[in-house]
């Protein structure tokens, strides 16, 4: 008898329905109030009203709280939710610049609505109207250097990245003990906005072309670990025939995976250029170089075949291994 009522005790509990009241607060979770206090939902797990949090999930999804990945409708409550706040409404707009850009990124890239480079700008306009700050000064710079949503203007895109650099660096200042791990989120904006200035000037795009100012501004990003300004510096270098600096700029790329500052700064080695002349070195960075597949590969395999035979069988074993441990190296970079 004590087995038959658990049993139905277990099947009632299986077929009966809940209404909203019966599902009181009392029988929540704590992970099910989290979720409810996260995206503003009721005890049924809907949301309650438009809200800035819920539109954020739904871009992504959230598993935990059960809400599925849905662009579209998050592409609805973000323009109630901006309607909302410009209707003369100020109560919970506080997110309203997030808002108006994340519509200016979802037309961009087409999520949940057919992509709009047009619509995209003017989004990106609002934001920018109400507050600046890197992400959007980025978005109306590469607006206007790529001619996406209005007319190509390299020196209005030259403004904007500039703006952007004086916004991210504003931002860095403002969090001087670094609790806030500003440059950290902000290091790939700046790094990207002082590359761009940087082959502006170089290219004299917007602006008269100045290479010096150019490497002035590669120097920012490549002292932050930016590959691509780093081989651009041993290129700038390397024509001005400061091969020692060259050398420098050329070897940091080169760690950092770039395949043809492998290429430079094995050559630099196997010529003694800037650097101490050393096969070994010369061989590894070489032959990583001509794995890559880069343009001038078969060239490469012409000079490694060449000084194989200057070098004796231990020298060429060290090689090979030198060669495996950088590419280990730089896999795991």
């Amino acid at each position: 008898m004590r087995l038959f009522g658990c049993i139905v005790f277990v099947a009632l509990l299986l077929f009966s329905t809940y209404s909203s009241a019966d599902l009181s607060e009392k029988y929540l979770t704590s992970h099910q109030r989290s979720c409810m206090e996260n995206y503003n939902l009721n005890d049924r797990l809907e949301p309650i009203a438009v809200n800035f949090d819920y539109a954020m999930a739904l871009m992504e999804g959230d598993e935990n709280c059960k809400i599925e990945k849905n662009p579209a409708l998050a592409v609805q409550i973000f323009h109630k939710y901006v309607d909302s706040c410009t209707d003369g409404n100020t109560s919970g707009c506080e997110h309203l610049d997030h808002a108006m850009f994340g519509l200016g990124e979802i037309y961009k890239n087409g999520e949940g609505v057919p992509k709009d480079y047009n619509k995209a700008f003017e989004w990106y306009k609002k934001t920018a109207a109400i507050h600046e700050d890197i992400w959007v000064d980025l978005a109306l710079a590469d607006s206007f250097y790529f001619g996406m949503g209005t007319k190509q203007n390299h020196a209005k895109a030259l403004e904007w990245y500039l703006k952007a650099i004086d916004a991210g660096r504003e931002a860095i200042k403002n969090d001087p003990t670094g609790e806030l791990r500003t440059k950290e989120r902000y290091s790939d904006n700046l790094n990207k906005a002082w590359r761009m200035v940087a082959l502006m000037y170089m290219e004299g795009l917007g602006t008269q072309q100045d290479a010096a100012q150019a490497a002035q501004w590669y120097t920012l990003a490549a002292d932050e670990g930016d590959t691509f300004s780093q081989g651009q510096l041993g290129y700038y270098y390397k024509d001005k025939e400061d091969y020692v600096t060259a050398a420098k700029w050329f070897l940091a790329a080169a760690k950092n995976g770039d395949a043809g500052a492998q290429g430079n700064i094995g050559y630099f080695y196997y010529q003694g250029t800037g650097v101490p002349k050393n096969y070994i070195e010369a061989y590894a960075w070489l032959t990583i170089a001509a794995a890559a597949g880069i343009q001038d590969s078969n060239k490469l395999l012409g000079i490694i075949k060449n000084f194989e035979t200057q070098m004796t069988r231990t020298e060429l074993i060290e090689a090979q291994r030198r060669a495996k441990h950088i590419t280990s190296e730089i896999s795991t970079h």
